[in-house]
């Protein structure tokens, strides 16, 4: 599986990239910084999966969803938020989202929701 966590947290992303190499079902990992380069990641290599921080550089990440949904059905999108409060995880879920996480509190849970991820 292909997987483009997006994120402006260059920590972040590289305690997320330990972890998904660690998945038998995760070959490539892909990195964006911002919601421009998460749009041409998204159209240009067509990741199986979206791990994709609310607010970015550039772009709201719910903004980028609801535009990439219509499009890309076929991608699996996570958002991972330090805004874990029940509006964003609701927002979040009725703009294509297929799981929502909380960056402090279910990290593990976004982890073994990926390991369980059919691409």
């Amino acid at each position: 599986m292909k997987v483009l966590i997006a994120d402006d947290s260059q920590l972040l992303r590289e305690r997320l990239r330990l972890e998904l190499e660690k998945l038998n079902n995760v070959e490539q990992i892909l990195e964006a910084k911002n919601s421009l380069e998460a749009k041409n990641y998204i159209f240009e290599d067509n990741p199986d999966l979206v791990i994709l921080d609310i607010r970015m550089p550039g772009g709201n990440g719910l903004d980028l969803l609801e535009n990439v949904r219509e499009e890309k059905k076929e991608i699996k999108f996570i958002i991972l938020s330090n805004y874990s409060y029940t509006q964003f995880k609701k927002k979040s879920l009725e703009s294509g989202a297929d799981y929502f996480f909380s960056k402090s509190e279910e990290f593990e849970m976004l982890i073994d929701t990926v390991k369980n991820i059919q691409a």
